[in-house]
This record gives structure tokens, C-alpha cells and sequence, in this order.
């Protein structure tokens, strides 16, 4: 009974907005998101306080959303849409498609209910989805994995949407369409308008029955290549009145707005904030806005710009600093990072022909059919990315820019709470040197892309800052490991040395093994029920294409290999994926390691030289297997290894200014 206080708290989170408009709760919105980690960051301090206020507020926000929840919702079908001539996998078939942003099981009704219908370019004359209001997140199947020069350019999908709106949530006259692209409008099954238009964006003034619900048929065909996409802009659908302002399909729009604004604000200052006020400091409120404001106008920096930002956080006073502080600046340079490539959609839609889309057609798949099959009866892929897609997809919805801000800012909340673990001015350079590298733009685009080695990497870094704190969770560091292998298998050698490290310094309990062997029999046991095989892990379709070490020319292959490792900027595949200020960072981040070990050396025991270990195992293989693919994807988690690495061992050696002031005081 103790956590059912933190339970209902966490609950009014969770708990859908009829308005969609500032605190969409679930999938989860930007607030809400820095809302309920704030409150897990201090979960303990909620546990023995009364649950009757959450629990009141729990129950006002359930009433509102199920009396004025909308009943308006679209349609998205591919009737007219020709598969890829690599869809290869199953694709399940309904008339709707599914999205995450509303699990529902009536597709032969609706893919989501809707709140208002807004989607229009970024840019005049665009030339692609990406930028544009669109959240199609059905488009990342293999069922449209369009990548050959003659096929359908996935930046030019055609559009096909059936709009359904109760009239009674309009109470207007008359509305306002612009629009792209092929429109017709019904009411009771009486066609009211119908026009096209490619070239231009057209604006029409429709006049309606205020006592009919309207039925609104978009489509947008319009078949193009890559090579061959038109000169127009690419669809828009936008629904406003006379004035130019948007039409909410909800009653009483402003009011209840005004209503979820107040019901929250009670909430934060009566459940929340009286109990973790005195954590927060002038600091966090600047952080807290900006944070808010960043979400709000989708601004970005320069990957410069964001370096200045870093540099200027790691020197506050320290007694300005805390975890909600820390978590806030991550969430602050991630969002930054990732508006600077996205600035409009919250679907980030994947390339043709790559990983990004195996995996992500892999997690709709799991949501479409219901079944853990995932789209293979024997892996061909690593295994475990595609079910953590599929679960961060369902807290986030189809809202994968938020799901990515969030994965980075695990990255970046680890590394400055090994800031505060271990002060002084060596680590603030060496976790300035680690967060540039992680949030330069190579490291972000991948990110981006739902790689599977991209959902290893926090887990990584929540190992490293339980070694570093010498944390004893050890369920916690099993699962955490298991996961890790089972969405990397390469990572395997690196986490069982991390385990048996964890062992020396009794943080784990031996008998708890059985969790990290039950995870990594997880795929042999999906083979078996699947596939009827005893498959024990993936069969690699491509596992020849991988190794790239030449037998006739061992050494040379080698000395080739370790080039890629380090980075070659004078390799030209190298450097059509990554600049010569990513590749400098680099080099930095190597020579600041080499030069903590061999500071280290004197005073080195078994346990520095395993952790010397780790970031060689995540690279070493690549002395032998494919390193250069989609650079540097295969090599980060090496590199935020050295990172943290170089930060433990600095805790001790200090090699930069102490070394220095040491001299100084000799002479």
C-alpha cells in the first residue's frame, strides 16, 4: 500500500486529454513526458503521502475525457497502392490501417479518432512527407519498402483518407478547406463538393447542415520516383472557419482547455510540487521553460550552438545542479538536436532498403496482429529491437520524435550524473568531449533511424552509472544485460566481462543469473514455436557480406580494419557519412582514454584492467567484421564505453590540470 500514492500520480498522467491540445496524456506528449520522469526521479518522496488528492484527480480528468472525448476520426487506407517489390514479409490486411496514437481493434471502421484536421507543408514547393504535418507511421512497413530508381518514392506516398465528423462538435455554417490534391464532401450520402487540385493549393468556402455529420474523402495519387518527383508541393489538408482558425471536433473546445489547464496546475502544485520543491532551484525553473518553450516553437541549433550550450551547463556553480536539473538540460540539447532534422512531423519516416524499416515493420506488425511472431517465424535480424520498438511505440504513439528525444536523453543524463558523481574540472572536459560526440550529428541520424544498435546504447550507459555508483540492483543489472545481448548479440563478450566486473565489487548476486540466461533463451524459444527449428539465435541471410577481413592479406586487412575503428577521414565512404569535427572528436576521445590508462598503470589492478577491457571488446570484432556501414553505427558503443571508462578512471589519475598544478607546486 505504501507506492499507491506514486501509482495514482503516475495514473493521472496516463490518462487520456479529450483536447489533445497541451497535456495529451497517453501515448504520451512532450509535458507529460518531463512531468512524470520529474516524478519518478523523485519517486521515494511521494510513497507515504495520502492518495486521496491524486486519486480525486484522477477520477475529475477520467470524467472529462469520457464526456467530451471526440467522436470524429479518419480513415487511412492503401487500397490503390502497390506493395514493394521487396515486401517479402507478411503483411496483415485490414480496411483502416493502425496507428499507435489510438490501439483500437475496429479497423474496419478507423485508424484513429481525431481532434482536428490539420496537415499541411512546412515549406513552399516541398517536396517530401517528412516535412509536413502528416503522421503516417503505417508508411514504415516493408509492405512499402520503395528503394529501386523506377518504384513509388516513399516522400511521395499517395494519401487516401475518409474523414468522419459529427457536425453537433462543428457548429459551424460554413468551413474553411485548403487543400492539394482530390477532395469530395458528403453529407447523409449526398455529395456536397468535388474538385482537384496538384499545381496550386486551393482554398473553397463549403457551406454545411449543421444537423448532418459531413464525411470528407481525401486523396492525394500522384506516382513519382525519387529521380522524378513533381514540381508541386506535396498534400495538404487544412479544415479552419471564416478567420483562418482551426476547427476543434470537440464541444466546447476553449472551455475545456481552460478547464485541463487549472485541473493540472492544482494538480502539479497539490500532488507534486509541495513535496519536491525544495530540489528545485532558480536553475531548474530556466530549464523547465526553456525545456517547454524548445517543444512549443521547435526551435534547433547548430551541433556549435549546442556545444556553447553544454560547455556553459557543465561550469554552473555545482550547487545549482541536481538530477531534475541534469534531466531537464538532456532533454533540452536532445530536442535540439532532433528538431534540427525533423522541424514539423512527429513521424520520423524510414528509408527504403534499410534496417530502420525491418525493425520498425516488425513492431507495427506485433501491434496489427497481436502476436509475438513479429514478423519472422525464424529471426533473420537481431531479435530484440523490434519488441522494444513495439513498446516504446505504444508509451509514445506514433509520435517517434519524442520516442527518440527520449532515448537520447538517457545517453545524455547518465553521462552528467557521472558529472556529479565525480567533480572536477578533468571529468566537466571529459563529458564535454562525450556529449559532443553524442550529440553531433552522425550519432543523432542514427538514432533517428531505429537501428537495432541505437536501442542498446542507454542501457549501456544505466550499466556504466550503476558500476560507477556501485549501485546494488542486481535483478536490475541482469535484465539490463540480457536486453542488451538480446538486441546486440555482438555485444555479448563486453557484457559478460561488465558482469562479471559488477561481480568483483559485489554488486550482483550470482543466484540471480538465471534472468540474463532466461532473456537470451527468449529467440531460440520464438524459433521453436514459429518456425519449428531449432534456430538458437538469427539466421544471417548476409552474414558472408559482413566479414571483411582478406585471409590472403591478413595484416594489411587488419591494419585497414583498425583505420575504420579509429576513422579515416582519407577513406571516402568514411567521410560521405561523417566530418572531419566528428572524426576529430573522435580522435580526442581515444588519446584522452589512452592517456587515463597509461596514468592508471602504476596503481593498475585486475579490476581497472577488465574495465580497460570492455571498450575493446565492443570494438575489436570489427577488426574482423563490417565496420564501415552507415559509419559509425557499429563503433558508438565502443566510443561511449571509452567515455565512461575514461571517467571512472579519471576519478583517480586526474591526468589533466592536476598533473600540472602538482608540477607547479614542486617547483
Amino acid at each position: 500500500m505504501k507506492y499507491i500514492n506514486s501509482f495514482f500520480i503516475v495514473l493521472f498522467f496516463l490518462i487520456p486529454s479529450p483536447t489533445e491540445y497541451i497535456f495529451n496524456s497517453f501515448p504520451l506528449n512532450y509535458i507529460n513526458l518531463l512531468l512524470l520522469v520529474i516524478v519518478l526521479l523523485n519517486f521515494k518522496k511521494f510513497i507515504k503521502n495520502n492518495f486521496l488528492p491524486p486519486l480525486i484527480f484522477c477520477l475529475l480528468k477520467l470524467l472529462l475525457f469520457l464526456v467530451f472525448s471526440s467522436n470524429s476520426y479518419v480513415c487511412f487506407d492503401d487500397n490503390n497502392i502497390e506493395d514493394a517489390q521487396s515486401s517479402q514479409f507478411k503483411v496483415s490486411e485490414s480496411y483502416c490501417k493502425a496507428s499507435f496514437n489510438e490501439p483500437n481493434n475496429n479497423l474496419d471502421l478507423y485508424s484513429e479518432k481525431i481532434v482536428e484536421i490539420n496537415n499541411f507543408s512546412m515549406f513552399d514547393n516541398n517536396q517530401s512527407i517528412q516535412n509536413t504535418s502528416w503522421d503516417l507511421g503505417f508508411i514504415n512497413d516493408k509492405k512499402y519498402n520503395y528503394f529501386r530508381d523506377y518504384e513509388q518514392s516513399q516522400l511521395w506516398f499517395p494519401i487516401e483518407a475518409n474523414y468522419y465528423i459529427e457536425n453537433s462538435k462543428l457548429n459551424y455554417s460554413t468551413i474553411n478547406i485548403k487543400y492539394s490534391g482530390e477532395l469530395t464532401i458528403y453529407q447523409d450520402d449526398k455529395e456536397i463538393f468535388n474538385d482537384s487540385s496538384y499545381n496550386f493549393l486551393s482554398q473553397e468556402l463549403v457551406v454545411v447542415d449543421n444537423s448532418k455529420d459531413i464525411n470528407i474523402k481525401y486523396k492525394f495519387k500522384s506516382f513519382a520516383t525519387n529521380t522524378t518527383l513533381p514540381g508541386y508541393s506535396y498534400a495538404t489538408l487544412v479544415i479552419t472557419d471564416e478567420s483562418n482558425n482551426l476547427i476543434r471536433l470537440v464541444d466546447n473546445f476553449e472551455i475545456l482547455v481552460f478547464v485541463e489547464l487549472i485541473l493540472y496546475l492544482l494538480f502539479i502544485y497539490i500532488c507534486i510540487f509541495r513535496d519536491i520543491r525544495k530540489t528545485f532551484n532558480n536553475v531548474t525553473y530556466l530549464l523547465l521553460f526553456l525545456s517547454i518553450f524548445i517543444h512549443q516553437t521547435r526551435i534547433s541549433l547548430s551541433t556549435v550552438g549546442i556545444f556553447i550550450l553544454i560547455f556553459i551547463y557543465l561550469f554552473i556553480p555545482r550547487s545549482y545542479i541536481n538530477k531534475i536539473n541534469d534531466f531537464l538540460f538532456s532533454f533540452i540539447i536532445s530536442s535540439l538536436s532532433i528538431f534540427k532534422f525533423f522541424p514539423l512531423s512527429n513521424t520520423i519516416y524510414q528509408r527504403g532498403g534499410t534496417d530502420g524499416l525491418r525493425y520498425e515493420s516488425h513492431a507495427r506488425d506485433i501491434f496489427v496482429t497481436g502476436n509475438l511472431q513479429a514478423g519472422e517465424d525464424l529471426f533473420t535480424s537481431q531479435p530484440g529491437s523490434r519488441y522494444l520498438l513495439y513498446i516504446l511505440k505504444n508509451i509514445f504513439g506514433e509520435n517517434d520524435i519524442l520516442q527518440k528525444i527520449f532515448i537520447l536523453s538517457i545517453l545524455y543524463f547518465c553521462m552528467l550524473m557521472m558529472k556529479n558523481k565525480f567533480y572536477s574540472l578533468e571529468i566537466n572536459l571529459i563529458i564535454f568531449l562525450g556529449l559532443a560526440y553524442l550529440v553531433s550529428s552522425p550519432t543523432v541520424l542514427l538514432v533517428s533511424e531505429s537501428l537495432s544498435e541505437t536501442f542498446a546504447w542507454p542501457f549501456i550507459t544505466i550499466l556504466f552509472l550503476a558500476y560507477s555508483q556501485s549501485q546494488k540492483h542486481s535483478k536490475t543489472v541482469f535484465f539490463l544485460s540480457g536486453l542488451i545481448v538480446l538486441i546486440r548479440l555482438n555485444y555479448f563478450p563486453a557484457i559478460f566481462l561488465f558482469l562479471v566486473l559488477f561481480q568483483k565489487k559485489n554488486l550482483i548476486r550470482i543466484k540471480d543469473f538465471y534472468i540474463f540466461l532466461s532473456i537470451l533463451i527468449l529467440p531460440l524459444l520464438h524459433n521453436l514455436y514459429f518456425g519449428n527449428s531449432f534456430q538458437l539465435w538469427v539466421r544471417s541471410i548476409d552474414a558472408e557480406s559482413n566479414i571483411r577481413v582478406d585471409i590472403n592479406n591478413f595484416v594489411p586487412s587488419l591494419i585497414n580494419n583498425l583505420q575504420i575503428i579509429i576513422g579515416d577521414y582519407s577513406n571516402d565512404v568514411i567521410r560521405s557519412y561523417v566530418s572531419l569535427r566528428f572524426l576529430f572528436l573522435q580522435y580526442l576521445l581515444i588519446i584522452v582514454f589512452l592517456a587515463s590508462v597509461l596514468l592508471a598503470f602504476k596503481k593498475m589492478n585486475l579490476e581497472k584492467l577488465l574495465l580497460i577491457m570492455i571498450p575493446i571488446l565492443f570494438l575489436a570484432p570489427h577488426l574482423f567484421f563490417d565496420g564501415i556501414t552507415e559509419y559509425p553505427k557499429h563503433l558508438v558503443a565502443g566510443y561511449i564505453s571509452i567515455i565512461f571508462v575514461t571517467l571512472i578512471l579519471n576519478k583517480e589519475t586526474n591526468f589533466l590540470f592536476s598533473k600540472l598544478k602538482l608540477n607547479s607546486a614542486r617547483y
